[in-house]
């Protein structure tokens, strides 16, 4: 399995249920959108995993310009960007929810809504504190990498 960045090139691109351009469109991505990329084959891909807003799906390789490989799994499971209290609506909070529950400690107890709220940055900050971090209630590379597990 491998993490790749990059962004979307020449125009919209569609995101779709499955690896195949006749399959359900899930959603339009625009041009220049920054994507974080799974590739679970060997070779050259021709489509890739990815998450876009509230959808996870496939890409094809051919519209994508890779500027990263061999990126560590938690950007494709949390996104690029620091995740904090009032982001909402989001695959990845949802995603970052799940692992605060599903934690050895149980960091986390109520839904699994997409909604960053006090729930939410309750549990990131004890998280963050159990591994030794800052705990500022802020989902950023250092607490990402802590929380989710390396593939190898």
């Amino acid at each position: 399995m491998s993490v790749s960045v990059g962004y979307v090139t020449g125009g919209t691109l569609n995101l779709r249920a499955q690896a195949d351009r006749y399959s359900d469109r899930l959603a339009s991505i625009p041009n220049d959108t920054d994507l974080v990329l799974l590739y679970n084959g060997t070779g050259t891909p021709s489509w890739y995993m990815t998450i876009f807003e509230m959808h996870e799906g496939y890409v094809m390789a051919d519209y994508i310009n890779i500027t990263g490989t061999n990126e560590p799994y938690w950007k494709y499971v949390l996104g690029l960007t620091n995740l904090y209290n009032g982001c909402s609506n989001s695959l990845f909070v949802k995603n970052l929810q799940e692992l605060l529950r599903d934690a050895p400690q149980n960091f986390y107890t109520g839904a699994i809504d997409g909604i960053f709220g006090d729930g939410t940055e309750a549990a990131v900050r004890a998280m963050q504190r159990a591994a030794g971090l800052d705990a500022d209630g802020i989902v950023g590379p250092q607490t990402k990498a802590a929380l989710v597990p390396e593939y190898v």
